[in-house]
């Protein structure tokens, strides 16, 4: 549902999509259009995560409105599924690091004022994230966070300034 977010967003502005479903998640690539406006592009970042929590709300609702005596254990596993996969992971997916969502909506949002600010703060944020990660023994999200720090930095040192 989170890709097809955004492609709904692409058509919306006039181009359309293509969506790539990978074991680690998926990625909504844009056809049709050169370029959009900085409100346009965050607004095609956002539908994805838009439509995760929309989702997420659904299960919610099931969670609340439906006695959990009357659901299998089937039924209850893929409610928590659910929830944490388009509450957690959309909450994570939302953090200011390139290249999530909120990395590129911060972009967008920046792309005027200061260029390399998305880089850096994705930097930093990615670090603080794998570092807590670490500390509390999820080794996976650590390595995926510092991955991501070491993308931050190499976009970085790809503008015209330096990283700094």
């Amino acid at each position: 549902w989170h890709e097809l977010g955004h492609a709904q967003a692409h058509r919306k502005f006039g181009g359309f999509a293509e969506i790539h479903l990978y074991s680690m998640g998926g990625l909504c690539v844009g056809r049709g259009r050169n370029s959009y406006t900085r409100q346009e592009s965050m607004w095609i970042s956002a539908a994805g995560p838009g439509a995760s929590i929309f989702l997420f709300g659904i299960a919610l609702a099931i969670h609340w409105f439906t006695p959990i005596g009357e659901r299998s254990d089937l039924g209850r596993l893929l409610i928590l599924d659910l929830l944490f996969i388009n509450g957690f992971w959309t909450a994570v997916n939302l953090l200011p690091v390139l290249p999530l969502d909120g990395g590129q909506i911060f972009q967008a949002f920046m792309a005027n004022k200061n260029p390399r600010l998305p880089v850096q703060v994705g930097m930093v944020v990615a670090i603080l994230v794998a570092i807590l990660a670490f500390s509390i023994g999820q080794w996976p999200m650590a390595i995926f966070f510092g991955y991501l720090a070491h993308s931050n930095w190499e976009r970085g040192q790809g503008t015209h300034h330096g990283f700094w």
